[in-house]
């Protein structure tokens, strides 16, 4: 990152005006859904008060948002490893180049401050799907690739 950029932990629900209109370009960019972007935010309050949501940002040197990732915590129930799940990642379009590497660098340090050790981070499929995915199961279409970094004991 540059120094015009800060990278920052803050609480999602405080700052709802400010990721909205990224979260509605952001949700239109992956096509995921037909349907409208509807975040329930009481879901993620209620993430942030029990301590496993952590919403990562990148303000530029005016302050202006220009990167965010939303991460929810768990412990693995199949080995009671801390883990983190990317729930959603964006950085706009004129930042986009080498702020994205750096800035889930930066997470997954601070994840690892806080004695994560797995991180799961998942990718919408462009271009070719059988290309990306080979096979899948019966009846599913490909949609994302998901990721998996093992950052030890």
């Amino acid at each position: 990152m540059s120094k015009l950029e800060t990278f920052a932990v803050e609480r999602m629900t405080a700052i709802w005006p400010e990721i909205e209109p990224l979260a509605r370009v952001h949700y239109a960019e992956v096509g995921i859904s037909k349907k409208p972007l509807r975040w329930a935010r009481d879901h993620y309050l209620a993430m942030e008060e029990a301590g496993s949501h952590r919403f990562y940002v990148i303000r530029d040197d005016i302050g202006k948002l220009i990167a965010y990732c939303s991460m929810i915590l768990v412990v693995s129930p199949h080995d009671q490893v801390r883990e983190a799940h990317e729930d959603a990642i964006y950085v706009i379009p004129e930042f986009r180049g080498n702020l994205g590497p750096s800035f889930e660098r930066r997470i997954d340090y601070a994840l690892s401050e806080e004695l994560v050790q797995r991180i799961f981070r998942e990718r919408i499929i462009t271009g070719d799907p059988e290309r990306a995915t080979r096979r899948g199961p019966l009846g599913y279409e490909p949609q994302s690739v998901l990721w998996r970094r093992d950052l030890g004991a």
